[in-house]
């Protein structure tokens, strides 16, 4: 694989897993994965910038929608 071809896609992964991190869910096995994402990945669970929440702030909106709570976790 080119460094192109590489940077390209490691462009395209990062970009996938933060859509598949803001995607909300609304079920504890959907959580759970989400969860298990984050454990097994590289994914910095605290850090998020100005375009992108802490993946952890995701997870707690998650579990407030779950919840029944709406977006208390904003």
């Amino acid at each position: 694989m080119s460094d192109h071809d590489f940077d390209d896609w490691g462009a395209r992964h990062h970009e996938a897993e933060r859509a598949m991190m803001v995607a909300p869910i609304a079920t504890l096995p959907a959580l759970r994965a989400k969860l298990a994402y984050m454990k097994s990945g590289e994914l910095d669970v605290l850090e998020g910038d100005e375009h992108y929440p802490a993946p952890i702030d995701l997870v707690l909106r998650d579990m407030d929608h779950i919840l029944g709570n709406g977006e208390a976790a904003q």
